[in-house]
């Protein structure tokens, strides 16, 4: 009975040992039917590293966005169609899943920092072939995790694959004060129209951006990834160029790039970037926290050349006693109305990108700075598509869209066409920008000169609704003097054409780097470069790509 007694109170102890210390340990948890208040979610997913409820550091913040069949009642239900928080866990090697399967790498070390993080991902009430989750859920959801948890404000990052992934997009994009909030992004295959506004918001709120897609993906096209990073990198390049990796072999050999799965591998960590996995990228950035806010950035169109800078915030000591403004960079000069206010007025701006400074100096002698850019893009030709000098099978119709009341070209069938007269005063590569709607995939229209060439096939995407029209920009060369262009739809899909522009600002053909010397070579399978540049203008870098 005595040993009996010792072993019983052992076993006891061990028990109460390991109870006392379960929350030291990382953990996956299902924290169902909670809601996230104005997040359109009942539910979500939780992991908190090692450590966590013992210790008394911040965290970076992962929000994984999965994709379209991961929605559901947030109850801890099984999978299918209004399921629960099992419709996680499909198999696609989500960290999640990881996690469960206890193969996820709870620690990661970059430049000789240890990092863990505090990964959310929520699950949304509406079916996302229905809504996607809005800028402001994700925000939501946000919120959340900096109220519940020990979260490092500067280091919030966004993941998703597909329809999660167009939000991923969608939510920095969506505004200044998002895009701020959030270090990094990995969409994989996202779903989300590239529309060069957004693009520009990201760009010149520096996050960083590392997208993938499969080349061939057979139901989101990689021109949407392509497209965005384009309009990332577009020089002048933000202070981190957005990274792409588009023709990422699947992890069975064999299979070929035309699958939408491009996340798999990587998100498993099976494939790397020079020695670097996705999350090993992310955790190297950081948003710079200041007190200061010179407000948010701005576009506007030549000849218009005045904004209004708002301005904001205090010094380090929580106070403000003064407030100067300063141009950093851009071309021309600036004249501000008050250079000592919070808020002020600059005209005479010229088209290109303005850097603005605002510095604040609090009662103890601090100074807390912030930074804002600003982009005058050139002045552009507006022509609408419902005013040919000559056109075949194509009719007016009406819409609510943008520019005179309710007038587009309606419904380009195969073998529409319409052609317009423009006069390029100096031959090169002109950026356009078509206004289109479609509510089938694949409609496309060549873009030929008045000999008849096609110069680029340009793809009309499912808009959604046949007037819900979006704007696809590209870049197409012109030569010089007054001539005929033609728009041929070369699909039975159809589409409606609102109106094009071109923007009058060139993109010289010529490169920006001079190369005196650019070699390529085939050695034992590989293909070596060799290159040499003696200068270059008004470029911060440039990256040198090759395809298979």
């Amino acid at each position: 009975m005595k040993l009996f007694k010792k072993i019983l109170l052992r076993f006891s102890a061990v028990l109460l040992f390991l109870f006392s210390n379960t929350a030291s340990f990382s953990q996956l948890t299902k924290r169902a039917n909670i809601p996230i208040p104005g997040a359109n979610s009942n539910g979500f997913l939780e992991w908190l590293p090692n450590g966590y409820n013992t210790a008394a550091q911040r965290y970076p913040l992962m929000i994984y966005i999965n994709g379209i069949g991961s929605t559901g009642d947030g109850s801890d239900g099984v999978q299918g169609i209004g399921g629960g928080l099992e419709n996680h866990f499909t198999g696609g090697g989500y960290p999640h899943e990881q996690q469960r399967q206890g193969s996820w790498v709870d620690e990661y070390t970059v430049n000789g920092q240890n990092f863990r993080f505090v990964i959310i991902t929520p699950q949304f009430l509406t079916p996302m072939h229905i809504k996607f989750p809005t800028p402001e859920e994700i925000n939501a959801v946000i919120d959340y995790a900096i109220v519940n948890y020990r979260v490092d404000t500067s280091r919030i990052y966004l993941v998703g694959q597909s329809q999660g992934a167009g939000s991923v997009w969608n939510y920095p994009g969506a505004s200044s004060a998002y895009a701020r909030r959030i270090a990094a992004i990995v969409p994989f295959a996202g779903v989300s129209y590239p529309i060069e506004a957004k693009a520009n918001i990201i760009k010149y709120n520096n996050v960083a951006v590392w997208a993938f897609h499969n080349l061939f993906d057979n139901q989101v096209p990689a021109y949407f990834t392509n497209d965005y990073v384009d309009f990332i990198n577009t020089p002048p390049p933000p202070q981190v160029p957005a990274k792409k990796t588009i023709f990422t072999p699947y992890l069975s050999p064999g299979v070929p790039d035309s699958v939408h799965n491009v996340w798999y591998p990587w998100l498993r960590r099976e494939q790397t970037d020079n020695g670097q996995d996705i999350y090993e990228w992310m955790l190297q950035y950081q948003r710079s926290v200041s007190p200061a806010r010179a407000g948010d950035f701005q576009t506007i169109r030549f000849p218009g050349n005045v904004v209004t800078l708002t301005g904001g915030g205090t010094g380090p000591n929580g106070t403000a006693t003064s407030f100067s403004w300063q141009k950093l960079s851009g071309p021309g000069g600036a004249n501000f109305n008050n250079v000592s206010s919070a808020s002020t007025t600059v005209s005479g701006l010229e088209p290109g990108v303005h850097v603005f400074r605002l510095t604040i100096t609090d009662n103890g002698g601090g100074t807390a700075t912030s930074n804002v850019s600003i982009l005058v893009q050139p002045a552009t030709t507006r022509i609408q598509a419902e005013n040919p000098t000559a056109s075949f099978q194509v009719i007016n119709e009406n819409n609510n869209d943008e520019g005179p009341p309710g007038v587009h070209l309606g419904f380009m069938r195969l073998g529409s066409w319409m052609e317009y007269s423009v006069n390029v005063p100096t031959a090169g590569n002109y950026k356009f920008r078509f206004r289109l709607a479609s509510r089938v995939s694949g409609a496309k229209f060549d873009f030929r000169t008045s000999s008849g060439t096609v110069v680029d096939t340009i793809e009309v995407f499912d808009t959604g609704d046949w007037q819900n029209f979006l704007t696809k920009t590209t870049t197409l060369p012109l030569v010089a003097g007054t001539q005929t262009i033609r728009f041929q739809s070369i699909d039975s899909g159809g589409f409606n054409f609102n109106w094009f522009e071109i923007e009058s600002g060139i993109a010289n053909a010529t490169l920006p780097v001079n190369f005196t010397l650019f070699n390529a070579n085939c050695m034992n399978g590989a293909v070596n470069l060799l290159w040499k540049t003696t200068g270059s203008v008004n470029s911060q870098n440039f990256a040198v790509e090759k395809s298979k």
